[in-house]
């Protein structure tokens, strides 16, 4: 993750206007590790949460494991609408 990350970070400093979906890598690093508040507060930061069918997803699983259920279940539910 260590270098996977680096190697983004360097990537983005080149166009520090990229898409939400540059930013995944980070998010499921901090969700891989358990850091799920963080990986929520990470996809709201980077506007990693509209739009599309990936991001919706990605805000199911993590409001899941914060055991917020009812908007889980509502991004699930988007995803379902995206696909």
């Amino acid at each position: 993750w260590e270098e996977g990350e680096a190697l983004i970070a360097r990537a983005q400093s080149y166009n520090p206007a990229q898409p939400a979906w540059c930013h995944r890598a980070s998010f499921w690093k901090l969700f891989q590790r358990g850091d799920y508040q963080a990986a929520l507060a990470f996809m709201q930061r980077h506007g990693a949460g509209s739009g599309d069918y990936s991001t919706a997803i990605m805000r199911a699983a993590v409001l899941g494991q914060l055991g917020q259920t009812s908007p889980a279940r509502e991004a699930l539910q988007e995803s379902f609408r995206l696909r």
